[in-house]
């Protein structure tokens, strides 16, 4: 039996093509991506966890909104 050494085991395996590996992303987090991290109504960056996902009704995506524009709060 022949004795291998560590590079000449890398080495095999470095020269073997290697298939591309994706990795799956939920609709929610694919979203986030897609809008670079920003609100879509006002363009803020996201903080983390504080922003709600909507479906757009008349493009069946999801968008996410930050939390200033999600709740409403009437100014004086």
């Amino acid at each position: 039996m022949a004795e291998t050494s560590p590079s000449t085991y890398l080495n095999a395996l470095k020269s073997g093509k290697i298939k591309d590996v994706h990795m799956k992303i939920s609709g929610n987090r694919q979203a986030v991506i897609d809008q670079e991290n920003k609100c879509i109504k006002c363009k803020k960056m996201l903080k983390p966890y504080l922003y709600n996902f909507v479906k757009n009704p008349a493009t069946k995506k999801i968008e996410v909104i930050c939390a200033d524009c999600s709740i409403q709060i009437k100014h004086r």
